[in-house]
């Protein structure tokens, strides 16, 4: 998303909606780390909370989406209902 356009929807769209003194909790996106959302974030007194790095080893499914992305990648699908059967199929033979 371009620079402004990010800024200006934090801006309209996300604080207005935020009770006073909320907290924002975030993850370590490299857009969620630029210093002008930072600034507009807190400069209306809100504080930002960082999760930890995410760890996919730590999440199982995530194995899953692999195989699914695999799968998608070699057979050309792009297909949603094709996708999710062999979703569903790769949980319950895995």
């Amino acid at each position: 998303m371009h620079n402004g356009k990010l800024l200006n929807r934090v801006g309209s769209l996300l604080l207005p909606e935020l009770p006073q003194n909320s907290a924002a909790v975030t993850d370590n996106a490299a857009f969620h780390e630029r210093a002008d959302i930072q600034d507009l974030i807190e400069g209306t007194g809100h504080t930002i909370f960082w999760l930890p790095p995410y760890r996919p080893d730590f999440n199982p499914v995530e194995k899953y989406w692999a195989r699914i992305k695999k799968i998608r990648q070699d057979w050309r699908l792009d297909c949603i209902d094709t996708l999710f059967f062999y979703f569903m199929w790769i949980c319950t033979v895995f």
